[in-house]
């Protein structure tokens, strides 16, 4: 028996990463903003300051990433518009379908993906939708904020898009 061979079993099926993102289906729009009221309550109080210009017209979110309230929070912010997140593969084993049929664009961390900015931009230009990326990448429940790569700066300005926070 080989030491470096992987049983992965069958079964097992490998993400492209190199497909078009899927646009989120307005269904997934809706019932992921139902659930975000039900978890997050009616109490939930979202401040929108500037963001008069931006009414229908693709823009770049940025946000922190304390839990996993942070979806129900950008749900509550941006509904009725349609969202494509940037979203880690590894925490979502054996379910990448339903991340997709969300919106969301599969990425490995700590990978460099260069269809990623392909996709980042068929989200913005042909989509018209709102692209959600957390740059830290990892929880921070102790409020401390983590090194964000000038890669990000590189992207945004790439694309060429408004950016909110």
């Amino acid at each position: 028996m080989e030491i470096n061979k992987i049983n992965y079993g069958k079964g097992v099926k490998h993400q492209k990463m190199d497909k078009k993102p899927k646009r989120q289906f307005w269904f997934f729009t809706w019932l992921i903003h139902v659930l975000s009221v039900i978890l997050m309550g009616r109490k939930t109080k979202i401040e929108k300051i500037n963001m008069e210009s931006l009414k229908g017209k693709p823009y770049v979110l940025l946000s922190n990433h304390h839990d996993f309230a942070d979806f129900e929070v950008n749900s509550l912010a941006t509904y009725p518009r349609r969202v494509n997140n940037i979203a880690t593969l590894e925490g979502h084993y054996r379910r990448a379908w339903l991340l997709e049929l969300c919106g969301c664009i599969p990425k490995r961390k700590f990978t460099t993906d260069p269809n990623l900015i392909n996709q980042c931009e068929t989200v913005l230009n042909e989509y018209k939708s709102i692209l959600s990326i957390y740059p830290e990448a990892r929880y921070t429940p102790i409020g401390t904020t983590a090194i964000i790569p000038d890669s990000y700066g590189q992207l945004i300005k790439r694309l060429g898009h408004p950016v909110c926070v």
